[in-house]
């Protein structure tokens, strides 16, 4: 039954816009390690985990900041687990934990939210509820819901049919307008050319980047009984990954992503051919499981 879809075809906007938003935050905030990964079980209740890291670098950098601006007062921590569980983020879904994290990984929480229908939730990963009020956000004029993750993420839309065995069907982010591209390419410098880069600079766009990453998956508590998604591993459908810590390792290969905001008709099956990029090109995704 799950004929593989057609790709985007003349609509590939929308996934190249939600790379380079996500490239703008990871660089705006500095080797940021954003991770949302949704488990379902095949009665459609899970769990959804989310992981927020800051490199300890730039955390150590913006305590810093914060305590010259503060002169040593009031709470210095660039998270917290009070504006954690306030964020109100995933609606229909119940916060279980929330576990601050600060080691040599660096500065930020790991939050658990269960949930006992998959079709009462919104999984709209969208960290920027949380993001310690000294961090720019990139501003990035994109149209419907604004610029940010959520703004391009609330149109991955799920849908749970229950039975033996379940399914779950993914609807991928797509275009409500056309031409708001140009909009997005003048607002959002994260395209700078990297051609022009003396090795230096270039040094230093890597050490930034190195342990930054953004990533959106489905994990499946069963057993998947046939799927035409593109990245399955371990019972495991990755639907966005950014690793930079992959990436820069091929300066050449970060050059090419680097300029996929500067073209108006990016192909994503090229973007996610790139070391270190996986994302889903189809605009509709069948995972039947048990």
């Amino acid at each position: 039954m799950n004929e593989r879809t057609r790709g985007f075809g003349s609509r590939p906007h929308a996934i190249t816009r939600l790379l380079m938003i996500a490239l703008a935050v990871v660089v705006a905030t500095g080797c940021m390690n954003l991770e949302s990964t949704l488990t379902l079980r095949p009665d459609g209740s899970g769990e959804i985990r989310e992981r927020v890291v800051l490199s300890a670098q730039m955390a150590a950098m913006m305590e810093s900041m914060q305590e010259q601006d503060t002169s040593g007062t009031g709470d210095l921590s660039v998270f917290s687990e009070e504006s954690v569980r306030n964020s109100g983020a995933y609606s229909g879904a119940e916060l279980a934990s929330v576990t601050m994290i600060d080691d040599m990984s660096g500065k930020g929480y790991e939050s658990v939210y269960t949930f006992s229908d998959i079709r009462d939730v919104t999984f709209t990963p969208n960290p920027g509820d949380v993001m310690p009020d000294n961090v720019e956000q990139p501003d990035v004029d994109d149209g419907p819901g604004g610029g940010d993750l959520s703004g391009m993420l609330e149109d991955l839309d799920l849908e749970f049919t229950s039975g033996s065995p379940s399914t779950l069907t993914i609807r991928m982010p797509h275009d409500k307008e056309q031409g708001d591209d140009a909009g997005m390419n003048a607002d959002m410098d994260v395209t700078s050319d990297t051609s022009e880069m003396d090795p230096q600079e270039m040094r230093m766009v890597k050490m930034m980047l190195r342990d930054a990453r953004f990533r959106v998956a489905i994990q499946i508590d069963g057993d998947i009984v046939e799927t035409n998604a593109s990245h399955v591993a371990d019972g495991e459908v990755t639907l966005f990954d950014l690793n930079f810590e992959e990436m820069v390792r091929d300066t050449s290969a970060l050059k090419s992503f680097m300029k996929f905001g500067d073209q108006e008709n990016a192909d994503p099956e090229a973007i996610s051919g790139l070391p270190g990029v996986k994302i889903e090109t189809q605009e509709k995704i069948s995972i039947s499981f048990q």
